[in-house]
């Protein structure tokens, strides 16, 4: 029961990455953009993170701890939003 109430919070903050891992404001990036990151990145922070609980920034820490490890994909939709944001 407890996996059912941690899976949703746990989709939202991936659907926030941008937000969690670079300071890319989730207004700033388009639907699709938004829907190319959880697709590039949303299975793997779910993998490297599993277990650590969103909010106060524990995602976005355990992201960076772990950005060594992220695929080229994941780490190219990230640097795409930061790309982004800072054009915005």
């Amino acid at each position: 029961m407890l996996q059912l109430r941690i899976a949703p919070a746990f989709a939202l903050a991936v659907m926030s990455l941008p937000v969690l891992t670079l300071a890319a404001s989730a207004q700033t990036l388009s639907m699709a953009d938004r829907k190319e990151l959880r697709q590039a990145c949303g299975p793997e922070i779910k993998q490297l993170c599993a277990g650590i609980a969103p909010g106060g920034g524990r995602i976005m820490e355990c992201v960076k701890s772990k950005k060594d490890q992220l695929s080229e994909t994941c780490t190219a939709a990230l640097a795409k939003a930061k790309d982004q944001k800072q054009q915005n």
